[in-house]
């Protein structure tokens, strides 16, 4: 857990890490086997599904950023859904420049079930849209 005690929010960290360290199996533990998942990587699949895609999307990531690194700026766990503010820091050379992204993460059952991601450039320029009402 988070020092505030979110369990979601922890997974979705352990997530970015195993991602981030090329490890598969610790990846494939933190979500569901039909885990459907729309990145930001370009170039790259516009989605990514199941446990071979997850697979894929790590080495998608590293194909573009390298050994990269990430920074979660700010991580709000609401319900089932995890919203994170991280920056990929691509590894020197790539060519890359910083990358900030918000994914909201949908877990079920402690497991990631769905990630939507899109760009921007700092956490505050990020506008969430409310949750649409019955």
């Amino acid at each position: 857990m988070t020092e505030d005690g979110s369990a979601g929010a922890q997974v979705v960290l352990d997530f970015y890490a195993a991602v981030r360290d090329q490890r598969i199996g610790d990846i494939l533990a933190l979500v569901d086997p039909q885990v459907v998942c729309h990145p930001l990587v370009r170039p790259g699949l516009s989605v990514y599904r199941g446990h071979d895609g997850m697979i894929r999307l790590s080495e998608d990531m590293h194909a573009l950023h390298g050994q990269y690194d990430f920074t979660a700026d700010d991580v709000i766990e609401d319900g089932d859904k995890v919203t994170v503010y991280a920056r990929i820091l691509p590894e020197a050379g790539f060519g890359q420049q910083e990358l900030p992204v918000m994914s909201v993460y949908t877990l079920q059952d402690g497991l990631i079930l769905s990630i939507e991601s899109q760009p921007g450039i700092s956490r505050n320029q990020f506008h969430l849209q409310p949750p649409a009402g019955p």
